[in-house]
């Protein structure tokens, strides 16, 4: 489908959804110029999604790699359980930080914003870079904003080389795939709780429970026999008084 064809899809089924932030801020963006043609169209699209009350927010497992780095994504989706959003934060080795999110139209990721931060001798700079894809989920447009007062106003966006950011690190998270996929690791007890250790070689989480029954107890008596075996785990997380994070399990059972 070329280009001038999915922004006219879009612009259609749009038109008839545009929230009052949409529509006030396509009144405020009319004497910026736009830099392609249907611009304010994934652009209001983003904002609907940013501001639709109607999406719930659903968090990955939060996984541990070799060197102690946490990997989780957070997930927006619509009440028949459709990803909408998708977002990622990342930690590198050099101190910069960036929070990167994928926005979907029905299975298809239509935009991408980064937000990349980090400090050089004591300089905190900031960019933002928004990049479009067409059908085929291949950028056609990309933009950047570097640090002002108002990072995300509209007129501090100047063209930039495309720039594509892939979404299947977030999507092997937030669906426990390939290196995400939650085998069973085995047991590990610390300050005074015990969980259950579930991933790969690569990347493992932590689920804390209060006692060995059911198929815990059938892991636990057979630990070498189960290592490597898939589960299927439902989970909450629970915050003590001293700000403690963890996560909980609250289901279990072999994947098939």
């Amino acid at each position: 489908m070329p280009i001038r064809l999915l922004i006219l899809v879009l612009a259609i089924s749009f038109s008839c959804s545009e929230n009052k932030d949409s529509i006030n801020k396509s009144i405020n963006n009319a004497e910026i110029k736009p830099f392609f043609e249907g611009e304010s169209t994934f652009e209001n699209e983003i904002s609907k999604i940013e501001h639709d009350t109607q999406l719930t927010e659903v968090t990955s497992l939060d996984y541990i790699d070799s060197e102690g780095k946490s990997w989780i994504v957070k997930a927006m989706v619509d009440n028949e359980m459709n990803v909408r959003k998708l977002t990622l934060p990342r930690t590198f080795t050099n101190g910069d930080n960036s929070i990167l999110s994928f926005y979907y139209l029905g299975a298809r990721k239509f935009a991408s914003i980064e937000e990349y931060s980090r400090v050089r001798n004591e300089i905190y700079s900031k960019t933002l870079t928004k990049s479009f894809y067409d059908d085929s989920v291949q950028v056609f447009f990309s933009k950047k904003a570097y640090q002002t007062e108002d990072l995300e106003s509209e007129g501090n966006f100047k063209k930039t080389k495309s720039i594509a950011h892939s979404d299947a690190l977030a999507l092997a998270i937030i669906n426990q795939e390939g290196d995400f996929q939650t085998k069973f690791q085995g047991f590990i007890e610390n300050l005074g709780k015990t969980y259950l250790i579930v991933g790969t070689d690569k990347y493992s989480s932590t689920l804390a429970f209060s006692e060995y029954s059911g198929l815990l107890k059938q892991l636990k008596a057979n630990e070498k026999k189960y290592i490597g075996q898939k589960l299927k785990v439902q989970f909450t997380t629970s915050t003590e008084a001293n700000g403690f994070t963890f996560q909980v399990l609250t289901d279990l059972s072999l994947a098939k």
